[in-house]
């Protein structure tokens, strides 16, 4: 099989196991699920906190905002691999997901300053 290189002689296959367009998909993809704070993933988040009956709903709301959080930062390193692909598909649809992760980012701090505010 011949690999055809462009002018710097580097060819069309990937350096990693983890493309820049399917990098770009995940993080999109999580980006996305850090902005739907109802999903499958709060129940479990509100279960286990909860399992002993001690958490009150301020825990909740943290534990919560800590989790989007973590979503939102994982999205946003599998898109800052996107972004300096030289794949248009791959730089599109990563910086699309840094917006979105920045946006769930932005959530999630809200959320656990709603969680720490005093009521």
């Amino acid at each position: 099989m011949v690999e055809l290189g462009d002018a710097a002689g580097r060819t069309d296959r990937s350096s990693g196991w983890l493309t820049p367009t399917a990098a770009a998909i995940a993080g999109f993809t999580i980006a996305v699920l850090s902005l739907l704070s109802n999903g499958a993933w709060l129940v479990a988040i509100q279960a286990f906190v909860t399992r002993d009956g001690t958490s009150g709903f301020s825990t909740v709301v943290i534990a919560s905002g800590i989790a989007q959080a973590l979503l939102a930062l994982a999205a946003l390193a599998l898109a800052s691999r996107a972004v300096g692909s030289p794949e248009p598909a791959a730089r599109h649809l990563g910086g699309a997901a840094l917006v979105v992760g920045g946006l769930g980012l932005a959530v999630a701090v809200l959320t656990i300053l709603a969680g720490v505010a005093p009521s």
